[in-house]
């Protein structure tokens, strides 16, 4: 309290003297109200995200039990058996490093008790020779460090970081440049080698450089399918690396790497997808848009929707806004009518939107998921050394054409294995 704040002609004291008179009134009523009896309390749930859930699961349970007639008034229960938020003062369970957000306020949001009440103006000779100008209560605490400051020094922080960085790859030796292969150019006779003598004849074939050379990365099938659960679910490689690494859903288990699933930071504790962050522990798995297959690594669309990551990147009209943070998945307003009407040959549905086989001019439709999840589809992206301007080349074959591929052995032995599995099961 200020100066500015007491009546004038008057002091300090005096205001607060009148306002320890008021807060006094205050503490009667709330006397009289409670009449001597606190209002019960509840145990605060763990995390904000198990708060919201506990409130949709209660919300869906009363809602299934009750008629058509009742839904309003089962809404309206559903919502006070979600208050459950608030404990008595020290008896808190929140644990301050799972929801550091709800610890520090539920102090403010529990329910008010005849302890609080007494606590508005205590009594007793100590408190009563205590002046009010002294009472911590009435006075403006200090301010600490203003925000902006704090973030310019992480800025800071960042910038020698960022330059440190750059200096680092400026000092480093320069790749050593890919192996070009040059074709000999051919002699003709009598030319002596030059192409100019008499009797020799002149090559007027424009001489063109080396193609650009491409690396090719097969993403079906699989050497080992049944490592699948410990794959990335975005580009399905299953190597981890110090500063990209493999993490694991807390929720739903799915595996993704740092980068490709667009983690800025690896967090300290569990992790949850986007999909499972605000989703109840019980509820149904998300569904891509694009496919037919639930769950997997998926992220918001801008459409409000939900889809993977692997199914984005195979349709050709799909991209993602952000390539840091890999969302939200864009385009899907795009995709052609013509895609959503195709029905898959893997699943047998028109749900999504299906791409169709690379190899000329063969048609067969089928959604990316369910055809590296099938492992009888070829499937492969390949890439320009040394260019990371040029667009990745994505092809998908059909069942037919996949197995007329260069580098087919894998679709080969996959069959081996799954018809030996089928002739076992028989047996």
């Amino acid at each position: 309290m200020s100066s500015a704040d007491a009546a004038p002609g008057g002091s300090i004291s005096g205001a607060l003297d009148r306002l320890t008179e008021d807060v006094r009134g205050l503490q009667a009523g709330l006397r009289a109200h409670l009449g001597g009896k606190d209002i019960p309390c509840f145990q605060a749930p763990d995390t904000l995200t198990q708060a919201f859930s506990d409130a949709q699961a209660a919300a869906a349970a009363l809602l299934e039990q009750v008629g058509a007639g009742r839904k309003r008034k089962g809404a309206d229960d559903a919502a006070e058996v979600a208050k459950k938020w608030a404990k008595s003062p020290g008896e808190s369970l929140v644990n301050p490093d799972v929801g550091p957000f709800l610890a520090y306020n539920e102090e403010y949001f529990r329910h008010i008790t005849a302890r609080d009440v007494a606590n508005l103006v205590p009594d007793g000779a100590a408190h009563a020779a205590r002046r009010p100008e002294d009472d911590p209560d009435f006075r403006i605490p200090a301010l600490g460090r203003y925000y902006t400051l704090e973030w310019e020094d992480e800025d800071v922080q960042e910038a020698e970081k960022e330059l440190a960085r750059r200096l680092e790859e400026a000092s480093a030796p320069p790749p050593e440049p890919p192996p070009t292969l040059v074709k000999a150019q051919r002699q003709y006779k009598g030319s002596g080698g030059g192409g100019g003598g008499k009797g020799g004849k002149k090559s007027h074939k424009k001489m063109q450089g080396p193609k650009p050379e491409k690396v090719v990365h097969t993403v079906s099938p699989m050497d080992n399918f049944e490592e699948l659960a410990d794959c990335c679910n975005v580009c399905f490689g299953g190597e981890s690396f110090e500063d990209n690494t493999i993490l694991y859903c807390e929720a739903c288990e799915v595996a993704v790497h740092q980068f490709c699933y667009g983690i800025k930071k690896v967090p300290a504790g569990d992790w949850l997808c986007r999909a499972c962050t605000g989703a109840g522990r019980k509820s149904a798995p998300r569904k891509c848009c694009l496919c037919t297959v639930p769950g997997g690594a998926l992220k918001p669309t801008s459409c409000g929707k939900w889809a993977h990551l692997f199914c984005m990147q195979w349709l050709p009209d799909t991209h993602c806004g952000d390539l840091v943070a890999m969302e939200p998945v864009e385009g899907i307003g795009n995709i052609s009518a013509q895609r959503w009407q195709l029905t898959c040959q893997v699943c047998k549905t028109k749900d999504g939107a299906c791409i169709q086989c690379s190899f000329a001019k063969c048609a067969v439709p089928f959604h990316p998921m369910c055809a590296f999840l099938d492992q009888e589809h070829r499937m492969e992206h390949s890439s320009v050394v040394g260019d990371d301007s040029a667009p990745t080349e994505y092809k998908a074959f059909c069942v037919k054409h996949s197995k007329g591929r260069h580098g087919g052995g894998n679709l080969g032995q996959h069959m081996k294995k799954k018809n030996s599995a089928a002739a076992a099961a028989a047996e």
